[in-house]
């Protein structure tokens, strides 16, 4: 489970080690014949702070196969299209089966999952009365019945979603109204306290003090090191090729004794 810190000065760091942490288990699947020995499911909260992550949208499509599974939770579609574009984040969007909506905060996302989630077909009665006479009052109303496509749900039924209360979109069947728990009432979070904590096992602890390389002394330098030094660069000096002012010509001349 992934929540980034608040702030946006670590967003590219962050956008860089989760490139290279999918990268790497790619690269695991690859090695074990297209699958990971234990499958690994991220759940990538605030994913719209974590950064611009590359080649995302082909990540959700092609790393399914291999035992990597994506929950990108995030606070509106308009976050989303803005770190993406939107043409990108309309694949990923694409690319995940299971969508989720709690209430949201922002009409352009509840008009996105009312549009998912479809119309269904309601029966509609209506009276009609001519009421132009004061006569007229005396009659009967007619009541015409007519069959109308009505949406499940409108874009702003999505803000005033019941308080742990969502709707799932899931496919091969209708949209499914869900009741949600807060995540400190399940069992298995009451449970984490009583783990033996392992982080430390994973990062050995650093030597306090690092061992440095000797500097060179100039002072007390042996003297015959100080002439071997000076031999040497008088042989550089010899060596050197020639300045771009010289006259090449008479230079190859003379070691050629012309």
């Amino acid at each position: 489970m992934s929540r980034p810190p608040t702030g946006t000065a670590l967003k590219p760091v962050l956008a860089c080690f989760f490139s290279f942490l999918f990268k790497r288990l790619v690269e695991k699947a690859e090695a074990n014949y297209g699958r990971l020995p234990r499958p690994v499911r991220y759940i990538l909260d605030e994913f719209g702070n974590i950064g611009y992550i590359a080649n995302f949208d082909q990540r959700v499509t092609y790393d399914r196969g291999m035992g990597i599974n994506y929950h990108v939770i995030m606070q509106s579609l308009e976050q989303f299209k803005k770190l993406y574009g939107a043409a990108e984040a309309q694949v990923i969007l694409n690319s995940c089966d299971l969508q989720v909506a709690l209430r949201v905060n922002d009409i352009a996302t509840g008009a996105y999952f009312a549009k998912q989630m479809g119309e269904a077909e309601t029966l509609h009665v209506s009276e009609r009365r001519d009421v132009t006479h004061p006569w007229d009052w005396l009659e009967a109303p007619k009541k015409t019945e007519t069959v109308k496509r009505t949406p499940l749900l409108h874009a702003w039924q999505f803000r005033e979603l019941p308080l742990y209360s969502a709707v799932a979109l899931i496919p091969t069947c209708r949209p499914i109204p869900l009741k949600t728990v807060a995540f400190s009432d399940l069992a298995e979070y009451k449970e984490i306290p009583k783990e033996p904590r392992i982080v430390g096992d994973f990062a050995p602890a650093l030597p306090q003090e690092l061992a440095l390389p000797p500097f060179p002394d100039l002072e007390e330098e042996p003297e015959e090191q100080v002439r071997k030094r000076s031999r040497n660069r008088d042989k550089d000096k010899k060596a050197a090729p020639p300045e771009p002012g010289d006259d090449l010509g008479e230079l190859a001349a003379e070691e050629l004794g012309i």
